[in-house]
């Protein structure tokens, strides 16, 4: 297959012409040719457009929530017209003056749901923009109010959102690792942190480690904000004292 590359862009051949996909300006890796960074963000681009599903109505949100199941699913839900913080009392935006720049803090977080996406395997991303006249009915029934929204769910019900652009890129990691199961560099929470459901299961985790290793169990919920800050802390010290404490949640 043919690509060619110019001002900022590739193009893809397809059946219908050629198709573009928005590269951004490619950073060289350690001993990577120009040209093997560009087949790389080429690679990288057709992930994202694997691993993301745009949606448009509420049927398209009920047919992709419904064929993935039993998997954690994250819906960004973004505009091209509006870049809210999520504070509750927005600042006041010179929206008319500069409106471009008031969207850049909006336009960055898409690389990092990019990047996630191309991550975690494990997750179903959608993406909805708010702007599509067809998405009214479909923000009304998810209850959007602010843009951005990112959203959890699994099997039909809200685990958490985050509403707004403040700490996006925090809240977005975060929740999918305390959701899922993927961190960045292919690491796996469950490998490090055993999940436990109920109160036999806590008794037999804690009943089954040896005498000289310390047992931290980690009690939370899904709908507290802190107990899902705190997470990747866990993660990281399971991963460090691995063999002298093992860690339960």
């Amino acid at each position: 297959m043919a690509l060619t590359a110019r001002h900022g862009h590739v193009y893809v051949p397809t059946a219908s012409g050629r198709r573009s996909l928005a590269v951004a300006r490619v950073s060289l890796r350690p001993g990577e040719t120009p040209e093997q960074a560009q087949e790389r963000r080429i690679r990288e681009s057709r992930q994202v457009e694997e691993r993301v599903t745009n949606i448009y109505d509420l049927r398209d949100w009920d047919r992709e929530t419904q064929a993935a199941q039993d998997k954690l699913v994250v819906l960004e839900v973004e505009s091209d017209k509006v870049c809210q913080t999520g504070l509750p009392e927005e600042p006041e935006l010179h929206w008319k003056a500069d409106q471009a720049a008031a969207m850049r803090p909006c336009h960055a977080i898409k690389h990092t749901f990019q990047r996630i996406a191309r991550e975690c395997s494990d997750v179903k991303f959608l993406a909805l923009n708010a702007d599509d006249p067809d998405a009214t009915e479909l923000l009304d029934a998810l209850g959007i109010e602010v843009l951005p929204t990112v959203q959890f769910w699994r099997n039909g019900r809200r685990l958490w959102e985050h509403r707004g652009v403040n700490q996006w890129e925090q809240n977005m990691g975060e929740g999918v690792l305390y959701f899922g199961d993927s961190a960045a560099g292919g690491v796996h929470p469950s490998e490090h942190v055993q999940e436990l459901h109920s109160q036999a299961d806590v008794d037999a985790f804690i009943n089954s480690q040896e005498e000289q290793v310390l047992t931290v169990v980690d009690v939370s919920i899904s709908s507290a904000d802190p107990c899902i800050h705190v997470f990747p802390a866990v993660l990281a010290l399971a991963r460090s004292f691995e063999g002298y404490a093992t860690f339960g949640r």
